[in-house]
């Protein structure tokens, strides 16, 4: 027994996939902006009044970070462990060199905050430098 598909039938089935195929594109699209939405959400970008901003981050390894952290009007070298925060030095906004944009980027010497860590070894509790 032979089935002969009509013409409709094949129009149909060729609109279900370039349908299916604008239907992932555009949940692709939301997705990205949604993606977008929710990083400025987490950085405070929509409240430009906010006190607290994270200036400039520096990864030192695994899961520790040293931070340059604003709270109104002060600057603070804060270093991130895994279960500790630890405020490092308050800097002199002399120290922090700010660029003449608008832009989120400061340029500091990480020398001179890191000469403030002292980094004791685990077997004797001396300091290392």
């Amino acid at each position: 027994m032979y089935i002969y598909l009509s013409g409709s039938v094949r129009d149909n089935s060729l609109y279900n996939v370039i349908s299916l195929i604008l239907i992932f594109i555009f949940i692709l699209v939301l997705a990205y902006f949604t993606a977008k939405l929710t990083a400025k959400l987490q950085s405070n970008s929509f409240n430009k009044k906010a006190n607290i901003k994270i200036i400039e981050s520096f990864r030192l390894g695994g899961n520790k970070f040293i931070s340059i952290i604003k709270i109104g009007e002060d600057y603070y070298a804060l270093g991130f462990g895994k279960d500790e925060i630890t405020m490092i030095d308050k800097l002199d906004k002399d120290n922090i060199i700010l660029p003449e944009t608008n832009s989120s980027e400061v340029s500091i010497n990480f020398k001179d905050i890191l000469g403030n860590i002292n980094i004791k070894d685990p077997k004797d509790n001396t300091d290392i430098k």
